[in-house]
């Protein structure tokens, strides 16, 4: 009995299938790649935003109600709220160790004017009775590229409240509440309440009181 072979054309058409089914497996593990790896980067960025906003609401909620400069007119400067930069009398998070109290400063950048976004970046320096702050390690960057604003809600001289402003106009006194807003979908908006530090109030007003800016 003779066997029959297989013709030139059935090899050709079997290596087409072939060539075929391959492309469509490979473009099914490329997407599925691509998921699991943007999937990543997603989860690594909420982690990220999320560890910021712990630190965030630790040093805001913590602020020490110090007159840590003299501001203009000589008024006493204990906030300085703006709507891309507050700064404020704290102390050091404890894995950076302790170095008495602190001025805090976070900063919302734009590189140059042209550029929307920016880093996010807190700074840290040493207050001190008879000299001007001192730098506490280099400035950290918390996010980058990212663009927001600052707004601040609390009472007025008079006790009345307030609705949110984009600048804090009563330096001489803290606001009741912080609010961080990102341009981003991971970042939902971040309200935090300040509450005194109970050690604070043994620490006399005015102490660390001098010319310096905020």
């Amino acid at each position: 009995m003779k066997t029959r072979g297989f013709t030139l054309l059935e090899i050709l058409l079997a290596l087409a299938l072939l060539a075929v089914l391959s492309v469509a497996v490979l473009g099914t593990l490329s997407v599925a790649t691509r998921g699991v790896r943007e999937g990543g980067a997603q989860v690594d960025a909420q982690t990220r935003i999320d560890a910021v906003q712990a630190i965030l609401r630790r040093e805001i909620g913590r602020t020490l109600p110090l007159t840590w400069t003299a501001g203009p007119q000589g008024r006493p400067l204990t906030f300085f709220g703006g709507p891309r930069r507050m700064a404020f009398a704290g102390t050091l998070p404890p894995a950076l160790g302790t170095a008495g109290p602190q001025r805090i400063q976070l900063t919302l950048e734009r590189p140059n004017q042209a550029q929307a976004s920016g880093p996010l970046v807190i700074r840290f320096a040493a207050l001190h009775i008879d000299r001007r702050p001192t730098p506490t390690g280099a400035p950290q960057v918390l996010l980058t590229h990212v663009t927001g604003h600052f707004a601040y809600q609390g009472l007025d001289p008079q006790g009345h409240p307030t609705g949110w402003l984009n600048t804090w106009r009563w330096p001489w006194r803290l606001p009741q509440r912080v609010e961080i807003v990102m341009d981003t979908p991971l970042w939902p908006t971040e309200v935090i309440a300040l509450h005194l530090d109970p050690e604070a109030t043994q620490v006399a007003n005015g102490l660390y009181a001098r010319r310096n800016g905020p």
